[in-house]
């Protein structure tokens, strides 16, 4: 079978919450897709609750000592075999056609990164974080286009899990997350804008993130979240 997708999830302790992804991602209607479950140290039942999944031939599981969500998400690209690649965190889930649209619409533009949106769930309701209608276009743009119109709007998505990016476009250009720093996604999705030739968004609302009181994002900002943060703005001005 020829692999269009590999859905890379990194799993480290999650385990009230990681069969709902993996059971999200095998319900897609695009079936020819592989996953990648990182084991990323986990110290809990995480594994145990997937168990039966990891016999299914299209899933694979790699364990690794915890290394963090960077280490995990590049150790998923140096093993992916589909034509695109789909990050999905393992707290979250996705409907049924996500990954087909993203990648119905990838193919017949020959998409660097199809980017869509998603959904934001809070206490059992679900709200689409909807963006303005400009950023859709009828053909699909370079990735520096796509980021000016980001700015002139004011539009601070960063978000790696709701984008679709093509395997061969981050091999080619080298393109991984950069270990050992919070707020990975702030330095990885500019960097592949800046690289892209091709870019479209697909408004879809089809990835459905859980907002956690506890999760790394709503954590308070400490002086390490800070030194992570100047770390990301030194790398993005290497870029240029």
């Amino acid at each position: 079978m020829s692999i269009k997708v590999s859905v890379i999830v990194p799993v480290y302790n999650v385990e009230e919450y990681v069969r709902e992804c993996i059971q999200s991602v095998l319900n897609q209607s695009l079936k020819e897709i592989e996953v990648i479950i990182v084991n990323d140290g986990s110290t809990d039942n995480s594994i145990n609750c997937i168990e039966d999944f990891i016999k299914i031939d299209n899933v694979k599981l790699i364990n690794q000592n915890n290394q963090g969500l960077s280490v995990a998400r590049n150790t998923g690209i140096d093993v992916a075999q589909g034509e695109y690649i789909l990050f999905v965190d393992s707290d979250d889930y996705i409907e049924s056609e996500f990954i087909e649209k993203l990648y119905s619409e990838a193919k017949i533009y020959d998409l660097d990164i199809a980017i869509s949106s998603h959904s934001k769930l809070l206490k059992e309701i679900k709200e689409a974080q909807k963006r303005d209608n400009s950023l859709i276009t009828d053909k699909p743009i370079s990735g520096c286009e796509f980021m000016y119109k980001q700015l002139k709007l004011k539009d601070k998505k960063n978000e790696v899990w709701d984008d679709l990016f093509k395997r061969k476009f981050l091999q080619d250009n080298n393109i991984k997350f950069l270990p050992g720093i919070l707020y990975e996604d702030t330095l990885f999705t500019p960097k592949t804008l800046i690289y892209a030739n091709k870019v479209k968004y697909i408004e879809s609302y089809g990835y459905i993130y859980r907002q956690r009181g506890n999760s790394i994002t709503k954590s308070e900002i400490g002086e390490k979240n800070i030194n992570n943060l100047i770390t990301i703005i030194e790398k993005l001005i290497e870029l240029y």
